[in-house]
């Protein structure tokens, strides 16, 4: 990516901040009328994020380092572990987030749930050509970093502003935040 189109990046994720700084009551008051869609958005909403992390840890097996046999096992095992435990917790946010809202949903459903994104995001790497292999490797390595980092500063943020979500709420109104 260019620096302009970093920049150009960052500049509509600042705008795009501040203007949902301002409007969050609305947009969640507007989402969340409309019971069935925001339990939707909900569900689906972190699978993207959470294929991009199961990308990025199958990039990093596919193309790991196969002339040093200690570091290609390494890879194996440990991008390995890291692919199934996100694989398995994909599927038990999504199974909690429908729990919450359907009755009767049995366990096996959040497996079938992380094994489903586990194919999906190893279909997606096998696609990659070969000859792409350090931007693929490039952005893995972002990938993952970036999914980490924001679940550490997005838990970290929460419990030090302690607001409460939208759809826990009893009187928006009352109990909002900005």
């Amino acid at each position: 990516m260019k620096k302009s189109e970093r920049r150009l990046v960052f500049l509509i994720g600042f705008i795009a901040l501040l203007i949902f700084t301002f409007t969050d009551l609305q947009i969640s008051q507007a989402i969340c009328r409309k019971q069935p869609a925001a339990r939707v958005l909900e569900v689906i909403g972190e699978i993207p994020f959470m294929v991009m992390a199961l990308c990025g840890c199958a990039i990093l097996v596919r193309f790991r380092n196969r002339r040093n046999k200690v570091s290609c096992i390494l890879s194996v095992i440990g991008f390995g572990l890291l692919f199934v435990l996100l694989s398995a917790m994909g599927g038990f946010m999504i199974w909690n987030y429908l729990s919450k809202n359907l009755e009767n949903i049995p366990v096996i459903f959040a497996l079938l749930i992380g094994l489903a994104m586990a194919a999906i995001s190893i279909l997606i790497t096998l696609k990659i050509p070969a000859d792409k292999k350090q931007q693929a490797l490039s952005f893995a390595i972002t990938a993952i970093l970036y999914f980490v980092l924001v679940l550490i500063v997005m838990n970290v943020l929460k419990s030090i502003w302690g607001r409460m979500r939208f759809r826990e709420m009893t009187d928006p109104l009352t109990q909002f935040t900005p």
